[in-house]
């Protein structure tokens, strides 16, 4: 057993932290909430009154958000502020395309806010978790977006046959890859040669060796940028300005464990 998590959480976040990685070594996925992570869902329930559950900013602004979450309780504050993964959005907006195939979609941020951004004409979404697919079809439904979006079950080996069957246009698609890890499994290079007239974005989970090896790999398909969580702007929200600043900075939160790394692949 990995005991320094154990040390790392206890000196982070307390008796607390301790026993959340306990939990998650059993099994049990209840956790305890920190005074921050208290914080965070107090600063949500403001957000959701001023906003009314509508993105503020950025290309996704007026995209409306279900209160339901699922896959990550935390980062609600960023996306109805319209600035989470920034860097994606500004990357993907850049291509004006038919098809946005979004692997590993949760509750439809990215897969609804690419057609509310006028770029993209259609959204194909693979996502493994059932309650994010109901919570995706509930924005869909708010957005009035039902009919521009298919809604697949999880990414596996022959999900480029799925989308032939609906007859997608790889060279006319974007794809964003977002599968916690799975990434390096998946992208094999019989994948990654059928994709090679396609953009992607693909989101580098935590493993290093990996992250090389699948880097030296897209490059023999594409040419390859790396981009990273950068800064964020909030002069711009009002109704920010009686916020404390500690609070502000809390809103920008993603709750990453560590700082977040995309590769941007262009067709050669």
């Amino acid at each position: 057993m990995n005991f320094s998590k154990f040390s790392y959480a206890l000196k982070r976040d307390g008796i607390i932290g301790l026993i959340n990685v306990f939990f998650g070594k059993i099994g049990i996925k209840f956790r305890f909430k920190t005074l921050i992570v208290k914080r965070i869902k107090y600063l949500e329930k403001k957000l959701k009154i001023i906003t009314k559950n509508l993105v503020q900013s950025g290309p996704y602004k007026n995209l409306k958000i279900a209160s339901d979450v699922n896959w990550s309780d935390q980062d609600f504050n960023a996306k109805i502020l319209g600035i989470y993964e920034e860097e994606v959005q500004k990357k993907l907006i850049e291509w004006n395309l038919k098809n946005f195939i979004n692997l590993g979609g949760a509750e439809g941020y990215h897969g609804l806010g690419q057609l509310i951004s006028k770029t993209k004409l259609k959204s194909y979404i693979f996502e493994q978790d059932k309650i994010s697919r109901e919570i995706l079809k509930k924005n869909a439904k708010l957005n009035n977006l039902e009919d521009n979006i298919v809604i697949l079950q999880k990414a596996e080996n022959n999900f480029l046959e799925t989308l032939k069957k609906l007859n997608v246009n790889f060279k006319d698609s974007c794809f964003l890859i977002d599968i916690e890890g799975d990434e390096y499994h998946l992208l094999n290079e019989i994948i990654l040669n059928e994709l090679k007239s396609s953009r992607l974005i693909i989101e580098l989970h935590f493993d290093n060796k990996n992250q090389n090896n699948l880097l030296i790999t897209l490059k023999k398909y594409f040419r390859v940028e790396l981009i990273t969580t950068t800064k964020r702007d909030l002069s711009g929200f009002n109704f920010l300005e009686d916020f404390n600043d500690i609070d502000r900075w809390l809103l920008v939160s993603e709750n990453r464990p560590t700082m977040m790394k995309w590769a941007v692949c262009y067709p050669r």
